[in-house]
């Protein structure tokens, strides 16, 4: 299985191709690692690791084959991390671009968004922001990176069923699904990372007040949803005057600091 990592800091092939023997439970002698455009190489061996080096606070990227294994890119990556002491980053999901876990020699990880930034003979592979700080590298701006939650899917069975019967106008489908969409995130942890922007919140009741205009057929499959909302929320105080019961409430506890 091949693995695409990176290397930020300092980067050393003797600690990488150690790193790799024993994670892929082999010989070093068995673990072929070159730099990139290097033709004649053991092509044959139990591990092979292209590497190349890049200027930015990202120094190397890895290409990395294990024949006849396929531990998670993420296990890879961790281990490679406490093995070789490096700090290695890998991709977290396939959207947005450049969303990346940081994981530290000791295990530790934090998102990272890295940029690529394409020059007339180089390439230059760039942290430009931590979600908390990361010790051993120079310093790298921290900030939330909201974006991450917008392309995590959550399941939303009541709205699969209803968008195949294709009874439903596409905007009000849709609306349907965002709304069953938030209602299962908020009672499963606030994934992918357990926080939830306010102003996530606010374009979720934005959403809801959409399904004003849901014809009445659809209203139990709508109910279905609205109540799981009533029970993992509270009434806010002073909110009487709000004549859309969903925007008295808010969850309880708040998933945004």
């Amino acid at each position: 299985m091949t693995y695409d990592l990176l290397i930020a800091g300092e980067f050393d092939v003797a600690r990488l191709r150690a790193a790799l023997a024993v994670i892929a439970a082999v010989a070093e002698a068995d673990v072929d690692v070159q730099p990139d455009g290097v033709v004649d190489r053991r092509w044959e061996a139990p591990v092979l690791c292209t590497y190349h080096l890049v200027p930015g606070n990202v120094t190397a990227t890895l290409d990395i084959y294990l024949r006849d294994q396929e531990p998670p890119e993420l296990e890879v990556a961790t281990r490679l991390a406490a093995e070789a002491g490096l700090h290695v980053l890998v991709q977290s999901q396939p959207l947005p671009p450049g969303s990346y876990w940081l994981i530290e020699p000791d295990g530790s990880r934090t998102r990272a968004t890295v940029e690529e930034y394409f020059e007339a003979d180089e390439t230059r592979v760039v942290i430009e922001a931590v979600a908390k700080p990361v010790s051993g590298l120079p310093p790298i701006p921290v900030a939330a990176q909201p974006e991450v939650i917008r392309f995590h899917r959550m399941p939303t069975p009541i709205t699969d069923e209803l968008r195949g019967t294709g009874e439903l106008l596409p905007a009000l489908v849709s609306a349907l699904g965002g709304w069953e969409a938030f209602v299962a995130r908020m009672t499963t942890g606030w994934p992918p990372d357990g926080w939830y922007p306010r102003d996530y919140f606010d374009d979720d009741l934005a959403v809801r007040d959409q399904l004003a205009a849901l014809p009445d057929r659809f209203a139990p499959a709508l109910d279905r949803i609205d109540q799981v909302y009533r029970a993992a929320t509270s009434e806010l105080a002073d909110s009487a005057g709000e004549q859309r019961w969903w925007r008295r409430r808010v969850p309880d506890p708040l998933p945004w600091s």
